[in-house]
């Protein structure tokens, strides 16, 4: 199933006020994987696990940011992981 442009642009709509409802604040890569997994015709089971993944990975980044601020020489390689999923999984 593939998403026309239209459609496309009303679900992320929909999606970014359903993340920043859910997190507080707006997360566009969440939002984007949200829109890849149906782009893709991925089961609900599948996508969950993807979003889970992507969530889990973001609250560890900001722990470790807030818990050892002089850890961030390990954050760029982080963010990489983090972002990496989307091509992982996707």
């Amino acid at each position: 199933m593939s998403l026309t442009d239209r459609e496309w642009d009303d679900l992320k709509a929909l999606l970014d006020k359903a993340v920043s409802k859910f997190l507080g604040f707006s997360e566009p890569s969440l939002v984007t994987a949200a829109l890849k997994c149906i782009d893709n015709g991925y089961d609900e089971r599948k996508t969950i696990g993807i979003l889970l993944l992507m969530l889990a990975l973001f609250f560890i980044i900001c722990s470790i940011m807030f818990v050892m601020p002089d850890f961030t020489f390990e954050i760029p390689f982080l963010l990489t992981c983090y972002k990496g999923i989307l091509n992982l999984h996707l």
